[in-house]
């Protein structure tokens, strides 16, 4: 794939739009939450039970998908099948009449956008020169606290103060329709040579024990699990703190949680950036050790003023290095060339599988007996065994390395 500033570009815009719509298709509904738990009388448990269901699906298609993808050659055609898809299976929230229906509707949407961030992280990185790969594939990530993140609980909160929560998924979901689009009109197809794939197949038929011989595939994955586990602890379970514990009205909290975004916008900008300057180890290390000043607060602090101040300020650290750790370091590993989506799709489907629908059910479970607050304890000392997990990664991309590679 020939590498152009204007596609280049293009190709980040893209993604930027993809991952933020798609991610709001799968944030929206914790934000209608405490509006559906009130309504079905559902136990944090159950909201659990959703969390699970749906990262189970999306971790396993990442998993699948991404092999598949790496052994057809393609990548473009796959992403779209699974953009529409993410289209689809989101906007038939709007039917479910009752919670069964509900969590097979979001199992579906779990299947279809599971493969999507690690399609649109490798076609971006393809794309990309390598001075710019930490740049780019945060701003990617960025479209999920600017899209997902900032605008979309404003927006939910807003929309389903005048419409039913039914049909507010409906109206949330057609945004990703538009992307689908465009990335059919202008997104370039990712093909290996033939020749290239046969070899990785001879070579591997087992590509992820493979992969996860490689030490910083390995530690990545790890990380990947504590991140996730601490990412959706947050998305699922802060809404209903800010509602439940500090007393905020479903509007407030909209409010709140789109501040937040705004400052997890910038950060999941600055640290990858920081990382093409300074290091991809010492900014994962420092951004885990950020992200547990929120949920330590949230405990130390029930409900106070300074409890919501930090999630605003720190709550986005704990998805901000989020690509860096799924594909930017595993692209800069040695990993095959045939085996990095593989990678990348692997790391983010362990990390959804356990810390994205393991963890939100034993979260919800911990909620129901001990309470919100004190599983927000538990989230910060997941956050600060990755600091301690990310000083195990063998560093890819020092001042020192680029010197060399220079010379």
């Amino acid at each position: 794939m020939e590498r152009s500033n204007r596609y280049e570009y293009a190709m980040v815009a893209m993604g930027f739009c993809c991952w933020g719509l798609t991610m709001f298709d799968r944030l929206a509904i914790s934000f209608l939450m405490p509006i559906i738990q009130a309504e079905w009388a559902i136990t944090n448990t159950q909201v659990g039970q959703i969390g699970l269901v749906t990262s189970a699906c999306y971790a396993i298609s990442a998993i699948i998908f991404g092999r598949i993808a790496d052994r057809s050659g393609l990548k473009k055609k796959w992403l779209l099948i699974f953009v529409f898809g993410t289209f689809l299976f989101s906007s038939l929230g709007a039917v479910a009449q009752n919670f069964v229906q509900l969590l097979f509707v979001r199992a579906l949407v779990g299947v279809f956008e599971g493969p999507v961030i690690p399609l649109l992280l490798s076609m971006t990185i393809l794309a990309s020169r390598p001075e710019n790969t930490g740049r780019n594939t945060g701003i990617l990530n960025t479209g999920n606290y600017v899209i997902a993140a900032t605008i979309g609980p404003a927006l939910v909160t807003q929309v389903v103060a005048h419409y039913s929560w039914q049909t507010t998924f409906l109206l949330v979901s057609l945004p990703t329709l538009v992307i689908f689009l465009f990335l059919a009109k202008f997104s370039q197809e990712v093909r290996m040579e033939p020749q290239e794939t046969s070899e990785a197949l001879k070579k591997s038929t087992s590509g992820y024990i493979e992969v996860l011989k490689i030490r910083n595939v390995a530690i990545c994955a790890m990380l990947a699990i504590l991140q996730i586990g601490g990412y959706w602890l947050l998305a699922f379970y802060a809404p209903l703190y800010l509602v439940n514990i500090s007393k905020l009205s479903v509007q407030s909290m909209g409010w709140v949680c789109s501040l937040m975004g705004i400052a997890a916008m910038i950060s999941s900008i600055l640290m990858p950036k920081l990382s093409d300057n300074y290091g991809r180890k010492p900014l994962i290390v420092l951004s885990f050790a950020i992200a547990a000043i929120t949920p330590l607060f949230f405990f130390l602090f029930q409900g106070s003023t300074i409890s919501i101040a930090t999630y605003i300020l720190f709550g986005g650290f704990v998805g901000c290095m989020s690509p860096v750790i799924l594909a930017v370091i595993p692209s800069e590993s040695e990993v095959p060339m045939q085996l990095k989506l593989t990678a990348t799709a692997l790391i983010m489907g362990l990390g959804d599988f356990i810390g994205g629908a393991v963890w939100p059910l034993a979260g919800g479970s911990i909620a129901d007996a001990k309470g919100i607050p004190f599983m927000m304890l538990v989230g910060a000392v997941l956050m600060v065994v990755a600091t301690l997990v990310g000083l195990g990664l063998k560093e890819t991309h020092s001042r020192k390395m680029r010197k060399v590679q220079e010379i």
